[in-house]
């Protein structure tokens, strides 16, 4: 029970300030206010209510601690870009080197389908809404006029990394989080003509 309270007490500890960030994290304030570990029934064993809440609790901290384990269908128009600004050319993966508007037209043009896996994006929950880390790519999907598009949802936590990559998750989204219009719009550069 002491290791318990000292965890609680941690936790509480350590919630946001933000109240954006709180309220991503809703789901967890049901545990938090005068929690108590497992309580037993006559027999000693925990009971059925304080089984269901220790699963929920699981499973809440398995999606902030764990990589994606399945994609998920969002619809397009409630992913928001991270990036202000980005090259027009995809960097990488089967469409490397092409415009994004070259990608989109096939897209729109249904040469790649909306759900085809190098169009899936990475993103994460802040904020209440998704950020993509793919900002490309999504571009591509809402030049393309796409309804919806799979997504692996990763959280914020420290020490998970994409695959392929050498940054964090976490290092990612704080590198490229730069809009400073919400992530409503991103403008696309040929950086190849910009001057040094």
């Amino acid at each position: 029970p002491d290791l318990w309270d000292e965890a609680m007490r941690a936790l509480q500890e350590a919630w946001p300030q933000c109240r954006s960030c709180r309220e991503d994290l809703e789901a967890f304030e049901q545990f938090l206010p005068d929690y108590l570990p497992p309580s037993s029934d006559s027999l000693g064993s925990p009971s059925l209510g304080s089984w269901v809440d220790l699963n929920k609790l699981a499973t809440l901290l398995a999606k902030q601690l764990e990589p994606p384990r399945k994609n998920q269908q969002v619809p397009v128009c409630e992913i928001k870009f991270t990036q202000e600004s980005a090259s027009c050319y995809i960097a990488h993966g089967k469409h490397k080197g092409l415009l994004v508007s070259d990608v989109a037209r096939m897209a729109s043009d249904g040469h790649i389908a909306w759900d085809a896996p190098e169009l899936r994006l990475d993103v994460v929950w802040w904020h209440g809404c998704f950020r993509s880390l793919n900002n490309r790519h999504l571009a591509v999907l809402k030049q393309a006029g796409a309804e919806k598009c799979l997504v692996r949802e990763w959280p914020l936590t420290p020490g998970l990394f994409l695959p392929g990559s050498n940054r964090s998750v976490l290092q990612k989204f704080l590198e490229v989080q730069t809009s400073r219009v919400g992530g409503c719009t991103i403008q696309l550069k040929d950086r190849s003509r910009c001057s040094p």
